[in-house]
């Protein structure tokens, strides 16, 4: 990716509330995680075996979350996939063999958002919000082989931090494992842009993004009771945002039927910049 990419995706990233947990329990392992599944995500995409499975190795003891990405280097090679997956879960299943750790039971289960599941959804929504548009639309971009692999890199982790906020109470934390793959997808989204002559609204996308990022996400200027006009401009900021994201998507919808037909076979594979 291009250094603007790169910079974009980093910045719809931290544009969403999801990281404030981190700095309210810097004693928990999430950071680490995170660069764990940031590793793996990068092993993927760079072909690269070793730091894929020494970093799912060492994800796993930190986050078990770390698991739910293992699976997708059997789309790369079956035997592979077969060896990092049986020696994370032999990691794991070691790990969780320490009586000390405790164990999630029935009771521990969220049966409240069983039960409200419109409410659930609404939850899961607001942890990335707007975010979702470029996550989404920006793996939809990829071509060939990194559609497959990305989007897999996607799909599995959001199912299983589905599965854990059953468990969890702080659903936000849950949903943070997509962080990188978010990242890479924005950062798509904005190199279709580029690539494309809109830079002016990559750069419509930055000043956006950094307005909401001071409106949306609570920080030390404002606090969690934002003074500069409340829940209204808060709605504001996130609609504007979200609006935004949809039109950047439309505006690279030649790229999006292209990448669709060569999927389908219509076109010719093409190299991808990534």
């Amino acid at each position: 990716m291009t250094p603007i990419a790169s910079i974009g995706g980093l910045l719809i990233l931290f544009a969403s509330p999801w990281h404030l947990y981190v700095y309210h329990n810097p004693y928990l392992t999430d950071a680490f995680g995170l660069a764990a599944l940031s590793l793996m995500l990068f092993g993927i995409v760079r072909n690269s075996f070793l730091m894929f499975a020494i970093a799912a190795i060492i994800g796993v003891l930190a986050r078990e979350t770390c698991i739910f990405l293992v699976p997708v280097w059997f789309l790369k090679n079956r035997r592979q996939g077969m060896l990092v997956a049986s020696t994370t879960i032999s990691s794991l299943l070691i790990l969780r063999s320490d009586p000390t750790l405790g164990s999630a039971s029935l009771d521990a289960l969220q049966w409240d958002r069983l039960l409200h599941p419109v409410r659930f959804a609404t939850e899961i929504a607001l942890s990335w919000r707007h975010a979702w548009i470029y996550a989404i639309a920006g793996v939809y971009l990829f071509r060939d082989k990194q559609y497959i692999e990305l989007g897999a890199a996607f799909l599995l982790p959001f199912f299983g931090a589905l599965l854990t906020s059953l468990i969890a109470t702080d659903l936000g934390r849950m949903f943070a494992i997509l962080s990188p793959i978010v990242a890479v997808a924005a950062g798509r989204i904005f190199l279709e842009l580029s690539e494309s002559g809109y830079s002016y609204v990559v750069y419509l996308l930055v000043g956006m993004s950094l307005v909401g990022s001071l409106l949306i996400v609570p920080n030390s200027i404002f606090g969690e009771e934002i003074v500069l006009g409340g829940r209204a401009m808060k709605l504001t900021a996130f609609l504007g945002n979200a609006a935004l994201g949809i039109c950047a998507t439309l505006l690279v919808r030649e790229n999006v039927r292209a990448a669709w037909k060569q999927r389908m076979g219509v076109l010719p594979a093409v190299s991808c910049k990534c």
